[in-house]
């Protein structure tokens, strides 16, 4: 536990160092400034490039800033979703395009997470569109009782196939889900599978493993840190 508690630290203060050496936003060679310091910003440091350009009202600088984002969490999120979302290619390419609505939401309005752990964040936003995906394709499932016009198209058929794959979907996501706990030390995977279920207060969660509610809240901070880590090498296997 110290071991991960001291990457974490590790990791913000590198975050840290990276925003207190960034060049001056009034610069107007602070792109080639940058690009001149060595190895790229990280994606934490871009969104807080993003929202010092928005703060000044520097339209393009932004632009600029939000593309390197972008291009930098396109396959994160893509691979993210491939894994999560068996379906067509333009629905996870639309899972894709909400979670980024989302992560610019976020932005806006200054969420502190992006800048402390982008993967994990931009994690949670891939399984939130994900599951609103699902959630869309369910709704289909109320027109099942419609009449099929004569020499018209079988649509009770074709819901049928999509309940068939929407349980793939499901199914898919859920071993994906099994496996991430599975990765996690024993003492955080019942903390995550509690709080998953959504049915528990933290206070409640803590009740029921013999805890403190602010060990708990410490655990769940090391559960966000580690399934970050977790997707992001699913992404890339």
């Amino acid at each position: 536990m110290r071991r991960q508690d001291d990457a974490i630290e590790a990791s913000n203060r590198r975050t840290w160092d990276a925003i207190a050496a960034l060049p001056d936003y009034a610069r107007p060679d602070f792109w080639p400034t940058l690009r001149a310091a060595g190895a790229p910003p990280s994606p934490e440091v871009l969104v807080h490039i993003v929202r010092a350009f928005r703060a000044r009202g520097q339209a393009a600088d932004v632009e600029r800033a939000v593309d390197e984002l972008i291009a930098r969490a396109y396959p994160i999120a893509e691979g993210i979703v491939r894994r999560t979302l068996r379906s067509r290619p333009w629905d996870r390419e639309d899972a894709v395009r909400d979670a980024f609505a989302a992560m610019w939401r976020h932005i806006v309005e200054d969420t502190p997470f992006w800048e402390r752990n982008f993967l994990g964040a931009l994690n949670a936003v891939c399984i939130s569109a994900c599951r609103m995906y699902l959630a869309k394709k369910r709704s289909a499932a109320t027109f099942a009782d419609l009449p099929v016009s004569e020499g018209g198209i079988d649509y009770d058929e074709r819901l049928r196939d999509r309940s068939a794959d929407q349980e793939q979907e499901e199914l898919l996501g859920r071993l994906t889900y099994e496996k991430a706990l599975v990765s996690l030390d024993p003492g955080l995977r019942e903390i995550a599978r509690l709080m998953a279920e959504g049915e528990l207060t933290q206070r409640q969660i803590a009740a029921q493993v013999g805890c403190t509610e602010k060990t708990v809240y410490n655990r769940l901070g090391k559960i966000r840190e580690h399934l970050a880590g977790f997707f992001y090498e699913e992404a890339y296997r």
